[in-house]
């Protein structure tokens, strides 16, 4: 059997703490990284984060289970505070790639600008920068979404259009699956298969018993070897 993971009804500070770190150090290094072309820049930089922060709070959380409450994010909050809990409730829509494009550019148009910045001149400390920005972008907001916050959302088990997306893209992924050695039971299914394997038992151990021989392999062959040629 698998072990569902609980869900938080208010999340742990700790795990807010992290989840909010991942995203600061993006944008302050982001920041860094554009203040080189220009502060006129840095300044539209941060006007856009703050954006796509608001867009968050107003368009997301008053639809979210953890509206005025302690989500991974600590949004749910803050959004109380400025916006009203959405009367209806929300429907369930599929997004795409296209949609979550904006949050993704917090970190594409930092990088875009320091590998500029490289070609016309080398700084180490700028090349630094670039490679923290993509572990943080990649690896760092893989591990808080998928080990800290999405793993034991509530909003996830009601049903979260960016959960289909990621879990649609995961789908189309899967070419193979593995079994664990001494597994019992296993399910899996996609778009187009579905396999269900039930129990490590020898099916034709159990239908026709154990077969026994009673002379040697050698010497069977030797016989069979020998009635071959017998024409």
């Amino acid at each position: 059997m698998i072990e569902q993971n609980k869900c938080y009804e208010k999340y742990p500070l700790q795990i807010v703490f992290v989840v909010n770190l991942v995203s600061f150090l993006i944008y302050i290094i982001g920041c860094y990284l554009i203040y080189q072309i220009g502060a006129i820049w840095t300044a539209v930089y941060i006007l856009y984060i703050l954006w796509l922060e608001i867009r968050l709070i107003k368009g997301s959380c008053p639809n979210c289970y953890y509206y005025g409450k302690t989500c991974a994010f600590g949004m749910g909050k803050i959004s109380k505070l400025f916006f009203k809990k959405a009367k209806k409730k929300m429907k369930i829509q599929l997004i795409t790639w296209k949609d979550i494009l904006p949050d993704f550019l917090v970190s594409i148009i930092p990088a875009l600008v320091g590998i500029a910045l490289l070609i016309i001149k080398f700084d180490f400390i700028i090349l630094l920068l670039i490679i923290i920005l993509i572990i943080l972008t990649s690896a760092g907001n893989g591990f808080v979404r998928g080990s800290l916050a999405c793993k034991y959302c509530k909003q996830r088990k009601l049903g979260c259009p960016a959960e289909k997306l990621f879990e649609k893209a995961n789908k189309k992924k899967m070419n193979g699956f593995g079994i664990a050695k001494n597994a019992k039971s296993f399910k899996r299914e996609n778009d187009d298969h579905k396999f269900v394997i039930l129990s490590n038992k020898n099916s034709l151990k159990e239908s026709f018993g154990i077969l026994k021989l009673k002379k040697s392999t050698a010497k069977i062959l030797k016989e069979i070897n020998k009635e071959a040629w017998n024409d």
